[in-house]
């Protein structure tokens, strides 16, 4: 039967017992009905997983204590960068949570002119931490030992600036060059997928100008989140892991 997993964020080595806290605990105690002596698989986002052993539980923490480390590589050699146009709610999260499954390396919140998100400083912070969560969760779900990379919200101008990958491509369903037609092969792409509302004409000048190339996924229109997920499921399945 397969192993409850669970994320831990101080490093774990052998031995050391490590205290479990706040929704891990909820969900190891409450949801799974987890007791003392049970065995859980616990990883630190370092790569790999202890096999561990609950030794405690109270009222608000579980108490583990990690004993046998296994090697366990779960990344692709498809180092995928997303990123992705701001998008409200469940489709941001839905996005990320499949991104991670998909094996995206890094992941870009950014910020288009048709988004209809706006983020200050403090709203930025705490969308942060949720799309942490999600990550984790998912790398929770799917068995990934290193957690991908999300960077801060940045404006996409400033994010095409500094993307330095050699395959780069930009979404467009006008493109008459299908996804499916590339021919050009690398271990690093960089994607750009727009918001709900798409990228305006400016932009998809600009990610020309940056050396992005545009690409469609056929005939029809795709919603924001079905088309990051569907364009990262045709590159690991050309050049990665699917």
């Amino acid at each position: 039967m397969r192993k409850t997993r669970v994320y831990v964020e101080s490093n774990l080595t052998a031995g050391n017992p490590v205290t479990i806290g706040d929704d891990s605990f909820h969900h190891l105690s409450h949801v799974l009905k987890h007791r003392e002596g049970d065995m859980i698989h616990a990883f630190d986002g370092n790569g790999g997983y202890f096999e561990s052993i609950i030794i405690s539980k109270s009222k608000r923490s579980i108490t583990i204590q990690p004993d046998i480390f296994v090697k366990d590589n779960r990344e692709s050699d498809l180092r995928l960068t997303l990123a992705q146009g701001i998008s409200r709610g469940q489709k941001m999260d839905l996005t990320i949570q499949k991104a991670v499954e998909l094996g995206v390396y890094i992941f870009v919140p950014v910020m288009t002119e048709r988004g209809n998100v706006k983020l200050d400083d403090e709203r930025s912070e705490k969308r942060l931490k949720h799309w942490q969560k999600i990550i984790i969760n998912a790398c929770e779900q799917c068995g990934r030992n290193v957690l991908p990379t999300i960077l801060e919200p940045v404006k996409l101008e400033e994010w095409m600036a500094v993307d330095a990958n050699a395959m780069r491509y930009v979404l467009d369903p006008m493109s008459d060059v299908s996804i499916s037609s590339i021919s050009q092969q690398g271990s690093e792409i960089s994607l750009i997928c727009g918001p709900e509302g798409g990228l305006c004409a400016n932009e998809l000048e600009q990610s020309q100008n940056n050396g992005y190339s545009p690409i469609s996924l056929g005939p029809r229109i795709l919603r924001t989140e079905t088309a990051a997920i569907s364009a990262l499921a045709i590159f690991q399945s050309r050049w990665g892991d699917i």
